[in-house]
């Protein structure tokens, strides 16, 4: 850090740790993008004298605007984050720093509107896809006062001109503001409940399918799914086409579960894999997992749907973490068993950090695998991954590729 970042940050900044997130010297706890955040949250809440219960953070990060709020003098502010490992991070670094004053959710629906007519500031790290900006601008509609503010920002590079469109259309009218270090934020002019929007009255059936799509029948390998899931979630309600892959490749190598092994789903999305497998084969139990708390309801819904819900267990957790027993304690039967695990990791997006949280779940897969289990991963084939299977996680044959996708099979 700078000397001229360090003197225009919280104190509480310099101690901000990403885990359990992935951690290296060149990333850190906040960006550019905090700064504006919170720089016009607090000038804002200082002019109109909001206390910190109206004061609502939307995807925070390791906690750099919730504790920089509550280093500002701001109690009872709100903070909801999806993700498990952000919400970890956030928690951790309170304890660290001995902050307390604020409430955590991982969904808006676990929410409250506060007294008073409603959350009057919102700060806002925008996600990257344009439907899931649509999907939490909905969300928020009934959680925010008349005359709020929400102040929505994000790297330049991840931000369209086209995220203005749902924000103006739930919210309110949209000003962009001048950026800074390569990161943007936009000043949303919330209505509240009772906006009428710019683009005409409020359509109660459009937001409703916003928040709560249709679910999708789709056959895939030989067997018919129903897929639910929001734009929180990979693949929303539809089928991914790289776990379509992989699926009809474990289907023609007939590819099976050793009897009484368990089948872990590990990043599940919208469930297609773990519904798939409780399909096919009928006598097994899947364990779904996910960072994303979205995810896992999709899963559990999806399950539901499909006629499999009790054969499928989805959790909540950070690379699974909840499946790898603990050092030093001795694990149960079912726990210490070899798993076949199934793994579509994130390689797909290409940036370091991406490239860096694929190679974690597939560390975390060799573990929940155990000695003797099997990996069966899909990846874009222009990545070649057998080499980094095959040297960290164990022997490693392919399954299937084309022109985009491959699939391994790997023997921990």
């Amino acid at each position: 850090m700078t000397g001229s970042d360090a003197a225009q940050v919280p104190a509480s900044w310099t101690h901000l740790r990403r885990w359990p997130d992935i951690e290296s010297p060149e990333l850190r706890a906040w960006d550019a993008t905090d700064q504006l955040l919170l720089q016009h949250g607090l000038q804002q809440a200082a002019t109109e004298g909001l206390c910190g219960e109206h004061v609502l953070v939307l995807g925070d990060r390791y906690g750099a605007l919730t504790l920089g709020l509550v280093e500002a003098g701001l109690r009872g502010v709100v903070s909801v984050q999806d993700s498990v490992a952000l919400l970890t991070a956030l928690k951790a670094n309170a304890d660290e720093l001995g902050m307390a004053g604020f409430s955590t959710f991982s969904s808006l629906d676990e929410v409250r509107r506060p007294a008073g007519g409603g959350f009057g500031l919102v700060l806002w790290q925008l996600p990257r896809s344009v439907a899931e900006v649509e999907y939490w601008a909905v969300a928020l509609r009934g959680l925010v006062a008349d005359g709020a503010t929400v102040w929505a920002g994000g790297r330049d590079k991840h931000m369209t001109p086209a995220m203005n469109k749902p924000l103006e259309r739930w919210l309110g009218p949209v000003q962009p503001q001048r950026g800074r270090k390569k990161s943007r934020v936009l000043k949303v002019s919330a209505g509240g409940s009772s906006l009428v929007s710019v683009a005409g009255p409020i359509d109660s059936d459009a937001a409703s399918r916003v928040l709560y799509p249709e679910p999708r029948t789709v056959l895939v390998a030989g067997n018919r799914i129903t897929l639910h899931g929001d734009a929180r979630v990979f693949g929303q309600n539809r089928l991914d086409p790289g776990t379509a892959f992989m699926l009809e490749k474990i289907a023609e190598n007939d590819i099976d579960p050793e009897p009484g092994q368990r089948v872990v789903d590990l990043g599940c999305g919208n469930g297609t894999v773990a519904v798939w497998a409780a399909r096919r084969w009928p006598d097994i139990r899947v364990d779904a997992t996910d960072d994303s708390a979205a995810a896992v309801a999709a899963t559990a819904a999806s399950a539901r749907a499909s006629g499999v819900a009790e054969q499928v267990r989805a959790v909540t957790a950070d690379a699974g973490e909840h499946l790898i027993p603990p050092l030093g304690e001795q694990p149960s039967h079912a726990e210490v068993s070899p798993r076949l695990v199934l793994v579509n990791p994130p390689f797909h997006q290409g940036a370091v950090v991406e490239r860096a949280v694929g190679e974690k779940l597939l560390f975390a897969a060799r573990e929940i695998a155990g000695r003797g289990g099997r990996v069966i991963a899909v990846w874009n084939s222009h990545l070649r991954y057998r080499a980094f299977l095959r040297e960290n996680i164990g022997q490693t044959r392919q399954l299937g590729r084309d022109a985009t996708f491959t699939v391994t099979e790997t023997k921990v």
